[in-house]
């Protein structure tokens, strides 16, 4: 590749992913700012609200843990052609501690990075569904992921995926609390937070979710694959992954697998993701 080339899809690759961050910091902030303006004075609101906030902190803690340990029941009998372009990539990434990774069976082309990012407790996961593609292809499936840890993408989505539930949380103790306070009535007050917990709080999680959360977890798609990209030094690896990935799923897998998720909603599609990546390779007029 040609260093004018090379510099050009650098400052590219930078701007997707500070969008992505930008996009982050804007939503962690406005929801930080939310959930400061509908605090209550109350004391009891707010030991509630710090009640919650460590109870989904500790949730999450033992979810990261539990779907860690869950992993030691897939194989680490990874073939020595794969385990070459895994190190070869970890090594390009700049990636120091020590990450394993399993192989799921499962005939849907998937790939993964477990862990948020941490070291020591990061792992990545592929299916069995890819194991016969190229070493080529090898290298775009791993650049993608190690892309996750090296932006750290996953720390941001994680801190945004405990503000939103402790918000929704919180919103159902401020009610509840609320009407405490004006009406003295706990029999009122239980009513309300059982509306709550099994009606309100799902509607108010998938607005938040849909709305916010979703769409900044497609911009670090976009920025995971650009990123890897980099790491590479070209596009096409990654490109040819997704085509790939394109080919085995919609020819009947992914729809037809229980864990499917329709398109676009945690993720782009694959065109729209090739699509992204094609401009990385153009020079601007």
């Amino acid at each position: 590749m040609a260093p004018a080339e090379s510099e050009i899809i650098r400052w590219r690759v930078f701007l997707i992913v500070a969008r992505a961050w930008l996009a982050l910091i804007i939503a962690l902030a406005l929801l930080t700012l939310l959930l400061v303006n509908i605090v209550s004075v109350t004391k009891l609101s707010s030991a509630y609200a710090w009640l919650a906030g460590c109870i989904i902190f500790l949730h999450h803690a033992k979810c990261i843990i539990a779907e860690r340990i869950g992993l030691s029941r897939y194989s680490r009998n990874i073939p020595e052609k794969i385990m070459a372009e895994f190190r070869y990539v970890k090594e390009k990434s700049g990636i120091s501690y020590s990450i394993p990774i399993y192989m799921k069976p499962d005939s849907v082309a998937r790939a993964a990075i477990y862990g948020f990012g941490i070291p020591y407790i990061s792992a990545v996961t592929v299916s069995t569904g890819i194991c016969n593609i190229t070493p080529h292809e090898w290298r775009g499936v791993f650049a993608h992921e190690f892309a996750h840890i090296k932006i750290m993408n996953s720390y941001g989505i994680l801190s945004l995926t405990l503000l939103i539930k402790l918000l929704s949380i919180y919103c159902g103790i401020f009610w509840v609390t609320e009407i405490l306070e004006f009406y003295d009535d706990y029999a009122l007050a239980t009513v309300c937070a059982i509306i709550f917990l099994y009606y309100i709080n799902p509607l108010l999680l998938a607005v938040l979710n849909y709305g916010i959360s979703f769409p900044i977890n497609r911009r670090f798609e976009y920025a995971a694959d650009a990123f890897g990209a980099y790491i590479l030094g070209s596009a096409d690896h990654v490109i040819d992954v997704l085509k790939i990935f394109k080919k085995i799923n919609h020819g009947g897998g992914a729809e037809n697998s229980p864990g499917f998720i329709p398109a676009e909603i945690t993720h782009p599609s694959l065109d729209k993701r090739i699509s992204a990546l094609e401009k990385l390779k153009t020079k601007p007029s």
